[in-house]
């Protein structure tokens, strides 16, 4: 394992020894291993905090896009069936529109568009 000697974790003295990693621990004012372990556990588990809270937003988002555009295709549909003739309109009863439309929508959101977006 590479730079396993610098580890701060590994108990050993020479962490300081090294001269590229003297600037970044000289930065941090520690005179020993063993100071390091707490601001290294600090920024690790800050990053996983913001990576885990970009993570949110993002999930966030695409699901706002996925069912605004599911919406979009619901509409559209609606749309294109109310435009047709009297006697298609007579033939069929709303219920069964609305549950056509309804579920057939669902599906395809749910089966095509969902997946496309959470994608990892």
């Amino acid at each position: 394992m590479p730079y396993c000697h610098s580890s701060p974790y590994s108990q050993r003295p020479n962490v300081y020894s090294r001269t590229d990693r003297c600037a970044n621990v000289a930065c941090l004012e520690r005179d020993h291993a063993d100071q390091l372990v707490l601001p290294l556990t600090i920024v690790f588990a800050t990053a996983a905090v913001v990576s885990g809270a970009i993570r949110l937003v993002q999930l966030s988002a695409s699901m706002r896009f996925t069912f605004a555009s599911g919406s979009d295709i619901s509409i559209e549909v609606y749309r294109r069936t109310l435009y047709q003739p009297y006697r298609v309109h007579v033939a069929r009863g709303s219920e069964e529109v609305i549950s056509g439309i309804t579920q057939k929508v669902g599906s395809v959101v749910s089966a095509c568009c969902l997946p496309l977006m959470t994608l990892d």
